[in-house]
């Protein structure tokens, strides 16, 4: 199964470069940086407004689904995908779209695996893991 989610915002780049801190991003490789950044846990350009676990989340739990993740911003699109039981993200250049557009390619034959995710995720500070996940 297919799904795209499609912006015509300020895209990824921008977005971290406005943000509170800003961090900066500049020069040819900046929007690659940025999308492999915004993947990473705790990443976020609002850290007063978001987390940083969703784009993480997404990208883990598509590439152990065997699906496949793609993040378009600026003038580039990172692809992540299960490799040898690790999640693997390659790069490519292209001409700028200034919003950000997610594809994802699910396997319906294959588990979600979202509570293995959140289950290695470290507990937010405050919490301990059994707060958060019931077995």
């Amino acid at each position: 199964m297919g799904i795209a989610l499609v912006d015509a915002g300020i895209g990824v780049t921008r977005s971290f470069n406005e943000g509170d801190p800003p961090m900066g991003l500049v020069g040819p490789e900046a929007d690659e940086l940025a999308l492999r950044r915004a993947c990473e846990l705790y990443i976020t350009s609002k850290p007063s407004r978001h987390s940083g676990y969703g784009l993480y989340l997404l990208k883990e739990t598509v590439a152990r689904n065997r699906g496949t993740f793609s993040l378009s911003s600026g003038s580039a699109t990172i692809t992540g995908y299960l490799r040898r039981k690790v999640t693997v993200i390659d790069a490519r250049k292209h001409s700028a779209w200034r919003g950000t557009i997610v594809n994802l390619i699910l396997d319906l034959n294959q588990d979600l695996p979202i509570l293995d995710v959140y289950g290695e995720m470290p507990a937010p500070e405050g919490y301990n893991a059994d707060d958060l996940f019931i077995d």
